[in-house]
């Protein structure tokens, strides 16, 4: 509700800017994230236990941390985007117009 619909209130304006794009991108990662929740929270209840484990084997410091969360956050967003491919369902033929006729 806060952000508007379709995050119309936190989107940038339609001038240019590098900053502008960079936030433009950003949220639309954001975006496909919040939109795959449920496979996003299913996959980072494994992974917090997985990356738990690798910090036991590591150790746990600023360095090591920073990483696993890195490489954790990665994999989340990874997960976003091929769930978010998978229910397009790309093994379908797609109709087009000209065969309905």
């Amino acid at each position: 509700m806060l952000v508007g619909p379709k995050g119309s209130r936190i989107q940038p304006s339609d001038g240019g800017g590098t900053l502008s794009e960079v936030w433009r991108r950003l949220l639309a990662v954001i975006m496909k994230v919040g939109q795959q929740s449920l496979a996003i929270f299913i996959t980072s209840m494994f992974l917090a236990r997985l990356m738990g484990a690798l910090l036991d084997q590591v150790g746990r410091n600023h360095f090591s941390m920073f990483w696993v969360n890195l490489l954790g956050a990665t994999i989340l967003v990874g997960v976003a985007y091929s769930v978010a491919w998978i229910k397009t369902q790309p093994w379908k033929p797609r109709k087009t117009a000209n065969a309905a006729s």
